[in-house]
């Protein structure tokens, strides 16, 4: 497989791009806010998806300010005045990252690559543990 290296912002909009035309995205993580299921050096596959469909304890790529990316958990879904954001959250942060509008969304996590061990979280188990996660997280960090 060829890698390609490239900014923030180039990768920002080679990201959107892609994900905004119906394809895949696979790139290598970089950081530990996402320990323990996603590591540095992960290949993660971010599959584009309806806004309409993000969920409490998807992880999602999400734009969180000028073109950078994070692939964080969505803990809570807001709706107000018929907007919809999200609060998101790194599952090895202590606190969350605040709301990302959907316009901000570029795709959800489908797959997690660990050096050819795959987990593919839109299984109903791994989707299970992602919404436990997003509702005990926040109360485990509270009381830590």
């Amino acid at each position: 497989m060829t890698e390609l290296r490239l900014d923030k912002e180039d990768f920002s909009q080679l990201a959107r791009q892609i994900l905004s035309e119906g394809h895949a995205l696979r790139f290598r993580t970089v950081g530990v806010s996402m320990w323990p299921l996603i590591r540095d050096g992960d290949l993660v596959e971010i599959q584009p998806a309806a806004p309409d469909s993000y969920r409490k304890g998807d992880i999602l790529l999400y734009e969180q300010q000028r073109g950078v990316l994070l692939v964080h958990r969505v803990i809570a879904v807001k709706r107000e005045d018929d907007q919809m954001s999200l609060l998101m959250q790194g599952d090895a942060l202590r606190s969350a990252d605040g709301l990302a509008a959907l316009s901000q969304v570029l795709g959800r996590v489908a797959l997690v690559d660990r050096n050819g061990r795959l987990i593919h979280l839109d299984s109903p188990f791994q989707r299970l543990l992602g919404r436990l996660l997003a509702v005990f997280l926040p109360l485990y960090k509270q009381l830590i």
